[in-house]
Formats: structure tokens, C-alpha cells, sequence
């Protein structure tokens, strides 16, 4: 394998040059990466890697606070779409994951870089019961109601609170979970996105009842969430548009069993999006 130098030369260009052409003129960051550190109690959100993970200082904070790039070279978020945002905005506090990068790495899209958990426009109740779960996550949080009601934002929320102290955390909606299980059985390409989705702390999947899926798979959403149920530090965040009967007959009678049994949250105020035009 080549050195650890090396390849954080070869990624170097994957990242936006106006911005690191920047940060060398004010902090010389090009020094630190010729000697990159190495970790190996850091794990890879993306590809599940402990122990190549290749470091600089991070030129917006005071501190010498670094950031970390993982040098697994075929883990995908070496790749030019999920590198490091063009518009970077510093943390107010210290994070285990700097929300922005949590943004890219699992395909928010940077129009979400202002969320935060205390723009969440919910009941105080509902608030109270969210922080309750980032505290200590465990078993299933179900969002349901109609389009642009909240569900997905406060989802969002979730994992921006949460990522303030712990790295462990994946966003994914239903479309992008399918396109990863269908990678799997791909010869050609490694993939432990089994494992990652099974063992992350906390987990979104997104618009639950999108689209036709195989039995195949949702016989996998069933053995996922039969495995995160087994343990009392992995929690599920499930949002859907479907009513409960309609999510019974998508689902299958087994995985709507293990469903129901989770904390039920109704969205029904009126959709933020619709009140834009």
C-alpha cells in the first residue's frame, strides 16, 4: 500500500482548490499533511475503517483542533461529491462531526448546513421526548404525517444534536438505503454497509414507503431492525407520509409488528413547504 502521504496527495485535488489554496496561504496546511497523523480509535462513518485516517488542523478554529479524512482508498467519501463544502461554516462549539461534513458524507446536501436542533418547531412535549432520545438512544422513534410537516427537518435535528458529542450517526432515506443494499452484491465492489447500518448508534431512515421495493429487501429492513432492537445503544429513527394501515401493507405483517412497538410522533401542522409560494 502506498504511504499515507502519498495518498493524502492524490486526494488533495478532490478538494475544493480555492478553499485549500486559501487555508495554505493562512496556515500553511500544506506542512501539517506531509507529516499526517494516524488513529486508530476513530471508525469511518462510511466505510467502517479503524485505523487510516489521515489529519490537519483545522484553520477556522483557535484551538488545534483537527480534522480528520479518512485514507481508506476505496472508501467513498474520498470522492470529489463528498468531500469537504466550498461554503465551510466554523462550529460554534467543539463537535465529534462538524455538522457540514455530516451533511455531505451522508447526502443532505449543503442547502441544510443551518440546522439546528433548537429551530425545531414542535410541542415541548415532543422536544423534551427527542433530547431524551439523543441522550440515550434505543428502540424505534417513528415520525409520520403529510409532506413538508416537519418530520424530516426534526429527523435532521436529531442527528445535528446528536453529533455534537458523538460521531456514531447515519442519515439515509429509504431510496439511498436501497441503492447501498443493491451495491452489496456487486463482485467488483467491497462494501460493509451491512455492518455500518447495524452497529451505528443512531440511525435515520428516511421516507420510509418510497417507492416499490423487492421482498428481498424488506426482509433486510426486518433483520436491521430485529438487530438494533437487540441492543440498548443503537436507536431507529423512522419518517414516513404512509397511515398505519397503509404502512402494514408495504412493510409485511413481521416488520409492521416490530414497528408498532415503536414511540409514535404525529406531524399534522400545516406543510412549511406549501406556505413558501
Amino acid at each position: 500500500m502506498k504511504t499515507l502521504s502519498s495518498y493524502i496527495k492524490k486526494i488533495l485535488p478532490k478538494i475544493n482548490p480555492n478553499l485549500l489554496v486559501h487555508e495554505i496561504a493562512v496556515v500553511g496546511v500544506w506542512e501539517v499533511l506531509k507529516k499526517p497523523e494516524l488513529s486508530n480509535n476513530i471508525k469511518c462513518l462510511v466505510c467502517g475503517s479503524c485505523d487510516h485516517y489521515a489529519v490537519y488542523i483545522d484553520p477556522h478554529s483557535k484551538s488545534d483542533r483537527r480534522v480528520w479524512i479518512c485514507a481508506n482508498p476505496i472508501c467513498e467519501s474520498t470522492n470529489l461529491k463528498n468531500m469537504l463544502p466550498s461554503t465551510y461554516t466554523p462550529p460554534k462549539l467543539l463537535r465529534a462531526l462538524l455538522w457540514p461534513l455530516f451533511c455531505e458524507l451522508n447526502g443532505i446536501g449543503d442547502v441544510h448546513h443551518e440546522v439546528s436542533f433548537e429551530l425545531i418547531q414542535q410541542s415541548p412535549a415532543m422536544i423534551k421526548a427527542m433530547k431524551d432520545f439523543v441522550d440515550k438512544p434505543f428502540g424505534i422513534f417513528y415520525f409520520h404525517g403529510g409532506s413538508g410537516t416537519g418530520k424530516t427537518y426534526s429527523a435532521m435535528a436529531i442527528c445535528e444534536l446528536f453529533t455534537r458529542k458523538n460521531s456514531s450517526c447515519r442519515f439515509m432515506t429509504m431510496r439511498q438505503m436501497l441503492a447501498k443494499w443493491l451495491e452489496t452484491f456487486k463482485e467488483e465492489k467491497i462494501s460493509n454497509f451491512s455492518e455500518v447500518v447495524n452497529t451505528v448508534e443512531l440511525l435515520v431512515i428516511d421516507d420510509f414507503g418510497t417507492g416499490e421495493v423487492s421482498p428481498g429487501f424488506m426482509g433486510f429492513i426486518l433483520d436491521l431492525i430485529n438487530t438494533r432492537m437487540q441492543w440498548k445503544n443503537r436507536g431507529t429513527i423512522i419518517t414516513t407520509n404512509l397511515s398505519a394501515a397503509k404502512i402494514a401493507e408495504y412493510s409485511g405483517e413481521a416488520l409492521n409488528d416490530r414497528l408498532s412497538t415503536g414511540t409514535y410522533f404525529k406531524f399534522d401542522k400545516a406543510s412549511r413547504r406549501k406556505s413558501k409560494f
